[in-house]
């Protein structure tokens, strides 16, 4: 799990709708349907209700009762791996390429 994934989990959850988000995200709807099943493995619960053509968010209570722990110690192993991997760039030096390249890492909401 990375940044990317969580932040198309929260497209689709917005949208609950993967293909709509994937098209947020600039993917495709395999590629969103494949994050967010990697995801919801990494974790151990699933985190949308599915049939035939809906998708729903499960209760919130449900998906951080069951898995809160797991979600949250995931999340702080992460973020150490993100802080310790991720070069500091000044503010003042960030060039229009990087500034894409961001906006290429993470969709726009």
């Amino acid at each position: 799990m990375d940044l990317r994934s969580l932040n198309y989990f929260v497209h689709a959850a917005k949208d609950l709708n993967f293909t709509q988000a994937a098209k947020e995200c600039y993917i495709s709807q395999t590629a969103m349907s494949l994050t967010i099943a990697k995801i919801e493995d990494e974790l151990g619960f699933p985190l949308f209700d599915r049939n035939n053509h809906v998708i729903g968010l499960r209760r919130p209570d449900a998906i951080f009762t069951t898995g809160r722990r797991r979600f949250f110690a995931a999340m702080r192993i992460r973020q150490s791996a993100v802080r310790t991997s991720l070069p500091v760039i000044p503010a003042k030096s960030t060039s229009r390429s990087q500034t894409a390249m961001m906006d290429s890492i993470l969709c726009r909401s």
